[in-house]
């Protein structure tokens, strides 16, 4: 086999995606990763970063388009990181996600899948409702949007065409205060400046709540209270504070700086109660969907209790709560468990119980489950976890999964403690990026 080198250039195909969003060729049996690629290029690339069994390579010209190229619609895409995929068609957009759910379960987790159902966004646009802008500069001359890919240099964006509206129309104003505040922007490099990051959320009826990250304990309140006077939809301030190097975008530390101290937002008919740290999905109509998908799913009966792991503020906690008798969630985020418990009294849901604390450690506490609900990080369920599942050995468990890699790792350790993966949905929710979000069911194999 022949080695690519740094430096060479070579013509090839594109024949995949890989789950990062790279599209995958192979030249003489070594794999090319090649950002901005579309399966069924066929085009030259030179190799940036060689290994003995994979390199990464850039496109330097398009010999042939695949048919499943389409124009991006943002001006900035191939500039700007959080998109990778709008050169893609929806519907091929949707099977390379397929794929690479179907792959990673049978691969890493030694899983044949059952059926995967495809649940698409109903238009691939305008659907997130939660941007976080890093900010950097000096004052009066911030530059603000979302980083270049593979980097932290900013590209300033003033409009996102995957945002919601709310987030679009207020993004602008907001800036605009924040240039003429004489606030500094944060320097990375040397660890100084003010300001980190400008996050906006979106809620019920287009309400807005804004939280300024700084590197430091400052008064923002004048700040704070002009932004909640003139920019349209925002009826919450927050101040966080994070001194810390690193990706990290919030800090511990939190002061409310003006409006009202919660978001309200509803999924799938729950009213929910939000504080700036609390965890939701940034794509509220597809986890409705996700939420009513899982709870026929779980077909709970009124003498169940329902253990809700990674309950966040309580989304999926309310929804079933009607159908079981008692729902015990466990969250790490005290605030999110303050909002659960809150979003449950409003509603006049009262067999809803909350336990702030690692998931890893609480469910320790918990004596018994007919049903298990999980919806981590990224990073997926932690390994002693299971060991507990095992033990509370509840008919079904469900897993609402953001990372294929980490599901599937999952689901082979379900498998080892006696679970049987019965049904899979694909669940867009981030349509023009190569994240993937599914729902998988595992049923206790009787034995």
């Amino acid at each position: 086999m022949a080695v690519l080198k740094t430096g060479q250039a070579v013509e090839l195909t594109l024949e995949s995606l890989a789950a990062g969003g790279d599209a995958v060729g192979h030249y003489d049996g070594q794999a090319v990763f090649v950002p901005f690629g579309a399966p069924g290029d066929r085009a030259r690339v030179r190799v940036g970063e060689a290994h003995r069994t994979y390199c990464r390579a850039v496109i330097e010209q398009l010999l042939d388009h695949s048919p499943d190229r389409v124009t991006p619609r943002c001006p900035l895409f191939g500039r700007c990181g959080g998109c990778q995929w709008q050169l893609l068609s929806y519907p091929a957009q949707l099977e390379q996600k397929r794929r690479i759910l179907h792959d990673a379960l049978a691969r890493i987790g030694g899983i044949a899948p059952p059926g995967i159902v495809i649940v698409p966004d109903p238009t691939g646009w305008g659907y997130r409702n939660k941007a976080q802008f890093p900010v950097a500069g000096r004052p009066g001359e911030l530059r603000a949007g979302f980083y270049r890919r593979d980097s932290h240099e900013i590209v300033p964006v003033s409009h996102c065409p995957i945002a919601v509206e709310p987030v679009n129309r207020a993004w602008p104003a907001v800036l605009g205060i924040l240039q003429s505040s004489g606030l500094a922007g944060y320097d990375e490099q040397r660890h100084r400046g003010l300001l980190r990051h400008a996050v906006l959320r979106s809620g019920s009826g287009g309400a807005l709540s804004l939280t300024l990250v700084t590197l430091h304990d400052a008064d923002l309140g004048p700040v704070g209270r002009r932004l909640a006077a003139a920019v349209p939809g925002v009826v919450s301030v927050w101040q966080n504070i994070n001194p810390g190097r690193g990706n990290a975008i919030l800090g511990s530390r939190w002061r409310h700086l003006c409006g009202e101290p919660h978001l309200p937002a509803t999924v799938a008919g729950s009213r929910l109660r939000l504080s700036p740290g609390a965890f939701l999905q940034a794509n509220l109509p597809q986890a409705a969907q996700a939420y009513r998908l899982l709870a026929e799913a779980l077909a709970t009966q009124p003498h169940e209790t329902v253990l809700d792991l990674y309950c966040g503020a309580g989304a999926i906690a309310l929804l079933v709560a009607g159908r079981a008798r008692a729902v015990i969630g466990i969250e790490e985020v005290p605030q999110a468990v303050e909002d659960a418990a809150a979003g449950a009294a409003s509603s006049g849901i009262a067999n809803c119980r909350f336990i702030a604390g690692a998931v890893e450690r609480r469910i320790m506490d918990v004596g018994s489950a007919s049903v298990v609900v999980l919806d981590p990080p990224r990073k997926g369920a932690g390994a002693s976890l299971w060991p507990e599942i095992k033990r509370l050995a509840p008919r079904t468990v469900a897993y609402l999964s953001c990372n294929a890699a980490t599901l599937a790792r999952d689901a082979a350790a379900l498998t080892e403690s006696g679970y049987r993966l019965e049904r899979l949905w694909l669940l867009d929710f981030f349509p023009q990026t190569h994240h993937v979000e599914a729902l998988a069911v595992f049923q206790l194999v009787a034995t």
